[in-house]
């Protein structure tokens, strides 16, 4: 993707499918993080999820169990997101078993 540094996602969890561009963070270990709103869609989380702040205070995200697909990949991952904040993220958890390349700052590739 030339939208560095974020690759295009597919998201379907129950009857949801959604398509947005991620923020790639090789830093979070974790999955996928969508918006909080996205939760309100979905009804009850599968379960909930405590996450320290940077400033040391708590947050609590709804959790969902799903599915994504980096767009271009034709590779489905299942995992966990949690809806929490205001944008997407994607997580090692995500790409393991991807080649991620980040190619001086101007463009993300993901290959499998």
């Amino acid at each position: 993707s030339s939208r560095f540094p974020y690759v295009e996602v597919l998201l379907r969890v129950r009857k949801l499918q959604m398509q947005d561009w991620a923020y790639v963070d090789t830093g979070f270990e974790g999955f996928l993080i969508v918006p909080s709103f996205i939760a309100f869609t979905l009804g009850s989380p599968d379960l909930v999820s405590v996450w320290e702040l940077g400033d040391g205070s708590p947050a609590y995200g709804a959790d969902f169990l799903g599915e994504i697909e980096i767009v271009g990949l034709g590779r489905t991952v299942r995992g966990h997101l949690t809806c929490l904040g205001d944008e997407w993220v994607l997580g090692l958890g995500g790409l393991n078993h991807c080649e991620v390349i980040f190619d001086h700052g101007q463009r993300i590739e993901v290959r499998i």
